[in-house]
């Protein structure tokens, strides 16, 4: 597995790669896009200059074992909503706009992974 995001001695991010995450992020709905994994961390991102602060947060979350769902994170703390879609051991966070309605977002993704999964 290639990684496109490591950490340094002082336990600060750099980017390596991701550009295939390009496509989900717009700037105006979704700002970035994160892919984790429950061992291994942060997997991947986009943009390159995503916040650390959302990839210490992608990285320390921990979800009771589904094989397929989301969850929707709105902080008053913070500017933006943040929409988890969980694969097993997997996870893909997005960072939302504030006005995007993350439910309904989160199950339309939902709905598509499952049919894309139900097809294999």
């Amino acid at each position: 597995m290639v990684l496109d995001t490591m950490r340094d001695e002082d336990n600060r991010y750099e980017f390596i790669g991701g550009r295939f995450l390009e496509p989900l992020v717009d700037g105006l709905v979704v700002k970035g896009a994160v892919i984790a994994d429950f061992r291994e961390g942060v997997l991947m991102h986009w943009p390159p200059e995503i916040d650390p602060k959302i990839l210490s947060f992608a990285e320390n979350i921990y979800i009771p074992f589904i094989h397929l769902g989301y969850i929707v994170i709105d902080s008053f703390d913070s500017p933006n909503k943040y929409l988890i879609i969980q694969f097993g051991e997997r996870i893909l966070l997005l960072v939302i706009d504030k006005r995007v309605k993350g439910e309904e977002l989160g199950n339309k993704l939902l709905r598509s992974f499952r049919f894309l999964f139900s097809r294999k």
